[in-house]
């Protein structure tokens, strides 16, 4: 080994329970400590991370390290003697670095696994070039340092990370086919376990920032990144695909494939396979694992109708975070629309009976709404979409995703919600709902600690969206006692999104659950700071958040009456339907308020919105259950009635016991006697 470490170059690795971040000398264990190191130091880790448990002699880390000038041997003896020392500290063991007797030294990792935390580097602007397309799959030659170095250099346990990107298409060429096309690499790359896949939410998000190859893989963590492009030919489409090596941008391979108009699943099929097929043959057999059988596939003729749903499903969904609602509620009549087009070619097509699925939980489509029977409620409507889905493919993860969280949010099946979301990871590890929901779902039982992993999964899966999902990693770790990482990673939250009330709000109840008045009035203070709304709705809805905060703050000073009146008209405004605002239903925002009027001493109506809160299946705040690290106040959770509740239901009294045993048995923190009593 002789070239030098370029640390802006190494990609990130883990270490036992150490993410290792070299381009910003970070370190950062498992339960949010974190470590800045000196740039030496974290060379000469890279050293021998990449060795992968062979020797390197001092004369080989002084030409990865010191650029082969001459140093003395102290200084090669110190940076060793460092990390011997990190290892012993942050590292708990982790790893040890061995001195084999006038060789030299090797690292030697003691466990691992494959948690991550994101990166999130400066935005930049480059003009895309165009693809370069040639005929075969093995176009470009591997090389020296290319590919299979990349891949062979990473220890167990740390993913090579790929990001597909949209396909440029004409302007002759059906939209949904950007979609389309990227879907079904991404999909069929998430079935190769030792890949970590990106999201085609976060994809899709900074495609439009026209950066270099160079500047995606560092804004978005990526190693390697797929580009594409479909464009007319005769009858038919050609569509061109091309690997490229985010840190070089290099191409590594390219491919192009021409089909008929009427067989664009041939098209989609070919582009992903010869990727799936390049990428296989360049990695280390063991990184390679049996998976789950492949996607069933229906009817080719319902494609494009399937294709265009998910497109203006995705659509509805950015529509509503943006508060759209005008043009959300047309594109989910048109996602239904397709969504029932593609049905009534293959009743059985999964991928169009999860976008009902996903149009019915949340309430969207008037039309798809109108077909629900008076006497069944939302979420049996949807969840029939999803048993419909399953029986038609019981391997697919996103099905296995959604009938899981179903499990865990609504129906409280605590052991069979585990079982599907895990297995829904195993199929795809980079199922985005499924991370998000199990990492809840640890979270809810107590195994905070154990969600935080996969919370920093979906961090570094949709990086680009960090209030839709990412949230949940402060709030894991507020729950996990973790209260310095939760604030700051908040923080960063509040500044990547200075106009999100949602963030905004999950400050708000980390600083009221706690009690802490001067915290809310330095919020204020901090959100005065930021960047002016420049759309009147979202001033508005930022007043009202500040106002709500100042309240609150006064409430703790003994003051309530201010907070209780907000309490009462919010939840007066509430028809009962479970809409959202502000990414909350009615359920979860019931949850919010019962803890505002229990800090704003109104024990009786605390009790009572939580009572209405747990009817709707609602546990939005985890850290204020039963054996949290932030509990109800004392006169809400000594109050018989409020005791009472925890055991009015068998499965709510299973989890509080559960709660309560991972509390005993160091799985989590909390308090003993704040619990209620359990019958």
């Amino acid at each position: 080994m002789s070239s030098l470490i370029e640390l802006s170059q190494y990609p990130p690795f883990r270490c036992g329970s150490l993410f290792i971040t070299p381009s910003l000398r970070r370190i950062v264990h498992d339960d949010g400590r974190e470590l800045i190191i000196e740039p030496r130091i974290m060379q000469v880790l890279c050293a021998l991370h990449i060795a992968n448990g062979t020797i390197l002699s001092r004369a080989d880390l002084i030409r990865s390290c010191w650029e082969g000038r001459t140093v003395s041997k102290d200084a090669v003896h110190r940076a060793i003697s460092l990390l011997r020392a990190l290892a012993n500290g942050i590292g708990d063991d982790s790893f040890r670095i061995d001195t084999v007797s006038k060789v030299g030294y090797r690292l030697v990792e003691l466990h691992s696994d494959d948690v991550s935390a994101g990166i999130i580097p400066p935005q930049q602007t480059w003009p895309r070039r165009r693809l370069i397309v040639t005929g075969g799959i093995f176009a470009a030659a591997l090389g020296g340092a290319g590919l299979y170095q990349w891949f062979h250099g990473h220890a167990s346990g740390s993913y090579p990370t790929i990001a597909v990107m949209p396909f440029e298409t004409a302007t002759t060429v059906p939209d949904y086919l950007k979609h389309a096309a990227a879907f079904e690499i991404r999909q069929s790359l998430s079935r190769i376990a030792g890949l970590r896949v990106l999201s085609d939410a976060s994809t899709f998000s900074v495609a439009r920032l026209r950066l270099s190859p160079r500047q995606l893989g560092q804004r978005l963590g990526a190693g390697l990144l797929v580009f594409g492009r479909i464009m007319p030919s005769g009858t038919g489409f050609q569509g061109s695909v091309e690997l490229v090596d985010a840190a070089t941008q290099a191409q590594r391979v390219a491919f192009t494939q021409t089909v008929s108009t009427d067989d664009i699943p041939a098209l989609t099929d070919a582009l992903s396979g010869r990727i799936v097929e390049y990428v296989i043959t360049t990695m280390a057999p063991s990184l390679l694992s049996s998976k789950l059988p492949p996607p069933v596939r229906g009817d080719p003729r319902a494609f494009p109708h399937m294709a265009a749903a998910e497109q203006a499903f995705l659509l509805t969904r950015a529509l509503m975070a943006d508060n759209n609602m005008g043009e959300a509620n047309v594109r989910a009549d048109l996602a239904y629309a397709q969504a029932k087009a593609a049905l009534a070619i293959d009743g059985s097509n999964v991928r169009s009976l999860l976008v009902l699925w996903g149009l019915a939980r949340n309430g969207w489509s008037a039309r798809l709404q109108s077909e629900r029977p008076p006497d069944i409620d939302r979420t049996s409507f949807a969840l029939n979409f999803v048993q419909r889905a399953l029986a038609a493919d019981p391997n697919d993860p996103a099905a296995l995703a959604a009938l899981g969280d179903s499990y865990r949010r609504y129906q409280w099946r605590w052991h069979e919600a585990e079982a599907l979301l895990s297995r829904a990871i195993q199929a795809d590890p980079g199922q985005l709902e499924a991370r998000w929901a199990y990492a809840t779902l640890l979270g809810t039982l107590n195994r905070a600690p154990e969600g935080i992993a996969h919370a920093r999964e979906v961090a570094l899966l949709d990086p680009e969206n960090a209030t839709r999902r990412g949230y949940i990693l402060p709030r894991l770790n507020f729950a996990a006692g973790n209260r310095a990482q939760a604030l700051h990673q908040y923080d960063g939250l509040l500044s990547r999104t200075p106009l999100s009330t949602f963030v905004m709000r999950e400050l708000y109840m980390t600083y009221l659950t706690a009690g802490n008045a001067a915290a809310l009035d330095g919020l204020i203070v901090r959100i005065r700071q930021l960047p002016k709304p420049y759309l009147s709705a979202a001033r508005e809805r930022v007043e009202r958040t500040v106002n709500r905060i100042a309240a609150a703050s006064a409430a703790l000073r003994g003051r309530p009456q201010h907070l209780r009146q907000i309490v009462h008209d919010e939840v007066a405004e509430m028809d009962g339907d479970q809409r959202t605002e502000e990414g909350r239903v009615d359920g979860d925002r019931l949850f919010l308020a019962s803890l505002e009027y229990a800090w704003a001493e109104e024990t009786d109506g605390a009790i009572d919105l939580l009572a209405r809160a747990l009817a709707a299946r609602s546990l939005n705040w985890i850290a204020a259950l039963p054996y949290g690290v932030a509990p109800f106040p004392p006169s809400v959770r000594n109050h018989a009635r409020f005791i009472m509740l925890w055991n009015s239901d068998e499965r709510l009294a299973g989890l509080i016991k559960t709660r309560q045993a991972n509390l005993a048995n160091g799985k989590a923190r909390g308090s003993m006697p704040i619990a209620p009593k359990i019958q």
